[in-house]
C-alpha cells in the first residue's frame, strides 16, 4: 500500500550540517548533490503546479520569481490568491510554449538561485538549465513516494523541513484512512473514473500505472482507462462514450482545454448532435483553485461512499478527504 510505504522517497532528500559550518546539502531526485548555506530566496518553477506546494510549506509567495504560466490561473483566482496576492507579480515567461522547456532568457533575467525541473520530462529541458549553470533541482513524477520526496526537498530548500514532513505525514494518514476504508468495496461497486489529461486538440487519459490510475483506486474509483495504455493524444469520442464514466477528472492546469474536450465533457463544439456523456454528471478541475488540494479524492470517494452504502456495507465518512497540502 502507497500510503504505508517505504520511506525511500523522502529519503531523496538528505540534510545535514557540516562541521563548523551551518550548511545544507540536499540531494534531489536524480541524485544530484547541492549545498544551501541559507534558504533560497529567488525561486523558479517549471513543473505545475508544483508552486502552491512550496507556498504551502515555506509559508509565503514572496521568495518564489518564475513560475509556469500554466499554475498562474488556478493559483491566482483561487484560494492561494486570495491569501498571497504577491502570487500575481510572479513571472510566468520561464517556459517555451506550454511545456516544460525552458525559456533561458527569461529565466537567467530573474537570477534564481534555485531552479526546479522535472527530470522526468525528457533530457533536454533539465540540461539546458544545467549547462546554463543554474541550481537546479530535479523532481521526480509517478508514485506517490516521488510526491513525498520533493516535498520533503522542497522544506529543505525553503529552510522549513518540519512544516513539510507534516504536510508528508498528513498525507500517510489521511492515505491509509481512505484505504482502509474502502478496501474491501466490490469493484462493480466502484464508481467508473476518467481522468483527462491536458487537452487542446486532443484528447488524452491516464491509463494504468499512473499516478491518476493510484489516487483512482485509492479513493474507492475504477479507472476505466486502466486496461489501456497512458494517452498523449488520440483518444476518441467513442471511447470515451464506450467507457461510460461516472465521473470526470480534469486536469484544466495551462490553457484551456480545446474543442474536443468541450465537446466530451459538455456537448459543445462538436455539431448538431452532440455526444454528451450520459452519466457523467458531476466532473472536477484538478489544481490549487479551492481550499482543499485533493477535490478530485474527495469527489471519487464521495461517489464510492454512496455507492458502497446502496450496497449495504457504507465506510463511514471515508470520502471526506482532508486537505494534503494547505497554507
Amino acid at each position: 500500500m502507497a500510503g504505508k510505504g517505504k520511506s525511500s522517497g523522502i529519503a531523496a532528500a538528505i540534510l545535514f550540517a557540516t562541521a563548523g559550518v551551518h550548511a545544507q546539502e540536499v540531494l534531489d531526485q536524480r541524485g544530484h548533490k547541492f549545498s544551501f548555506s541559507k534558504p533560497a530566496e529567488r525561486v523558479v518553477f517549471l513543473p505545475m503546479p508544483a508552486p502552491s506546494t512550496y507556498i504551502a510549506i515555506d509559508g509565503s509567495e514572496r521568495h518564489i520569481v518564475g513560475m509556469n504560466a500554466g499554475s498562474a490561473p488556478p493559483m491566482r483566482d483561487g484560494i492561494l490568491g486570495r491569501l498571497f496576492p504577491g502570487t500575481r507579480s510572479i513571472s510566468t515567461d520561464v517556459t517555451t510554449g506550454a511545456g516544460f522547456m525552458p525559456n533561458l532568457e527569461a529565466i537567467l533575467a530573474l537570477q534564481p538561485d534555485t531552479v526546479f525541473q522535472w527530470s522526468t520530462a525528457g533530457e533536454d529541458p533539465i540540461a539546458l538549465l544545467d549547462r546554463a549553470g543554474l541550481r537546479t533541482l530535479g523532481m521526480r513524477y509517478g508514485t506517490q513516494q516521488d510526491m513525498a520526496g520533493y516535498v520533503a526537498m522542497m522544506g529543505m530548500v525553503s529552510g522549513k523541513p518540519e512544516r513539510a514532513a507534516e504536510i508528508i505525514g498528513r498525507q500517510k494518514e489521511r492515505l491509509n484512512v481512505l484505504a482502509d476504508a474502502l478496501a474491501g468495496l466490490p469493484n462493480p461497486d466502484r464508481p467508473r473514473v476518467l481522468y483527462l489529461g491536458r487537452a487542446t486538440d486532443s484528447l488524452s487519459a491516464a491509463g494504468a500505472g499512473t499516478y491518476a490510475d493510484f489516487y483512482i483506486g485509492l479513493a474507492g474509483g475504477r479507472n476505466v482507462a486502466a486496461s489501456s495504455r497512458p494517452t498523449k493524444g488520440g483518444l476518441t469520442l467513442e471511447q470515451v462514450l464506450a467507457w461510460d464514466p461516472e465521473v470526470v477528472l480534469q486536469f484544466r492546469l495551462g490553457p484551456s482545454r480545446g474543442s474536443l474536450s468541450r465537446c466530451a465533457l459538455e456537448g459543445r463544439g462538436c455539431g448538431t448532435r452532440p455526444p454528451r456523456l450520459p452519466h457523467a454528471t458531476r466532473r472536477i478541475s484538478l489544481g490549487p483553485a479551492e481550499p482543499r488540494i485533493r477535490p478530485d479524492l474527495d469527489l471519487v470517494g464521495r461517489t464510492a461512499a454512496a455507492a458502497s452504502h446502496r450496497a449495504g456495507s457504507a465506510p463511514g465518512h471515508a470520502g471526506m478527504v482532508s486537505p494534503a497540502v494547505r497554507p
